[in-house]
């Protein structure tokens, strides 16, 4: 199994009491597993309740001052909290998404050119005089 750290919501929300009893959950006799497993998620339930009463507030993982997280950048901090499949399966969106925003780019680069050759290029009345000239 491999071995993930805690979010940082169960860090802010459990106590590591809790997390001791967890770790200890498998090492004890099957027939008392269930309810001590039980009894864990039922302490776990308690811990939120009461960390939302005391702390009027929410959690927010960064400042309200800087901008929002971008989706890769939130990827990148939630991949290691996932198993293989899921980080391969978000990396792939991550992938597709990072392509589309280049496509973009370059269709703004593009028609910006495109703006630029419009601008310089000579006006239909200097065409049509040139044309009479000669």
């Amino acid at each position: 199994m491999d071995e993930k750290p805690l979010t940082p919501f169960d860090e802010l929300i459990t106590p590591p009491t809790l997390q001791m009893l967890k770790l200890f959950i498998p090492y004890i006799p099957s027939n008392q597993q269930k309810t001590l497993a039980v009894y864990e998620k039922y302490l776990e339930l308690k811990f939120t309740f009461d960390f939302y009463q005391k702390n009027q507030n929410t959690i927010h993982m960064q400042s309200m001052d800087t901008k929002p997280l971008s989706f890769t950048a939130l990827i990148e901090k939630i991949s290691p909290y996932l198993g293989e499949n899921e980080q391969g399966m978000l990396e792939s969106i991550s992938n597709a998404m990072n392509m589309m925003e280049m496509f973009q780019e370059f269709q703004e680069m593009e028609s910006e050119a495109d703006e630029r050759m419009d601008e310089q290029s000579p006006s239909e009345e200097y065409e049509s005089e040139e044309t009479t000239i000669n």
